[in-house]
């Protein structure tokens, strides 16, 4: 499908919006989980587009200074990761107390909204309202707009654990690229690629851990995205254990606890 692609003048890996509808209403017909699976899916075009830094053309010792960089990135954003998570202790609190206000001004509604935390947009018949009020009608809808991002700081804690955590399994993921073997290019570095960047997400995004069943949700899903993108999927179920294997090995799954 890939070549085919190509041939025709369409850049590899580009995806048609009806197929990855498609693909969404199969596999994660409801938000958030739709929501936060489409991201995941287009962050791995970018990725995949802008080309993974695989460790072809670098020297043993670029080599390994970079997973050395990698591991210590991991390995603290993992343990930021758990601290954000622990529902159970003051933790939570302390983060919104200390943070919330500066997450709130920081973070773009898209951040919030892929972390579940609703964002209730004035309708333009809200904004009419506001501007006929005030002697200032644009200033009247830049408060408004301050005062809806402020009550949203009710929940930052939350926001910024799903933010680290997507970072620690963007982080995870290139690490397993880096790890891929003693020396020279893996055989399928774009699909390694996308499995680590699935299995690292799938208990956030659908609350189960993946297994690598071929007929259970991380294999399906994992056969459906690497279609998505023209990518090999003969012999899909022995590379997911391999996968989802070295992340347990590693301890670098999801530390967010189970609803």
């Amino acid at each position: 499908m890939a070549e085919a692609s190509e041939s025709e003048g369409v850049p590899r890996f580009a995806i048609h919006e009806r197929d990855l509808n498609r693909l969404l209403r199969a596999h994660a017909p409801k938000d958030p989980a739709r929501t936060q699976l489409k991201q995941l899916i287009l962050g791995l075009q970018d990725a995949l587009h802008g080309g993974l830094p695989l460790r072809v053309r670098a020297t043993s010792a670029e080599r390994r200074e970079r997973r050395d960089h990698l591991n210590d990135l991991a390995s603290a954003l993992g343990r930021v990761a758990r601290v954000l998570w622990r529902r159970a202790t003051p933790a939570r609190r302390v983060v919104d107390d200390v943070l919330g206000h500066e997450i709130a001004r920081l973070l773009t509604d898209e951040a919030f909204e892929e972390a579940g935390v609703p964002v209730h947009t004035p309708s333009e018949r809200d904004l009419a309202f506001i501007r006929s009020r005030s002697r200032e009608p644009e200033a009247a809808v830049a408060a408004e707009a301050r005062s809806r991002r402020a009550m949203r700081g009710n929940q930052p804690g939350r926001v910024l654990a799903n933010v680290v955590a997507h970072f620690h399994a963007l982080v995870a993921a290139r690490l397993e690229i880096e790890r891929g073997g003693k020396g020279g290019r893996p055989s399928h570095p774009e699909r390694a690629y996308v499995l680590s960047r699935l299995a690292l997400a799938f208990e956030d995004i659908f609350d189960t851990a993946p297994t690598s069943s071929e007929t259970g949700q991380y294999v399906k899903l994992s056969e459906a995205v690497l279609g998505l993108f023209g990518l090999e999927t003969t012999g899909l179920v022995p590379a997911a254990k391999r996968v989802l294997a070295k992340i347990r090995r590693r301890g670098e799954f999801s530390s967010k606890p189970r609803k």
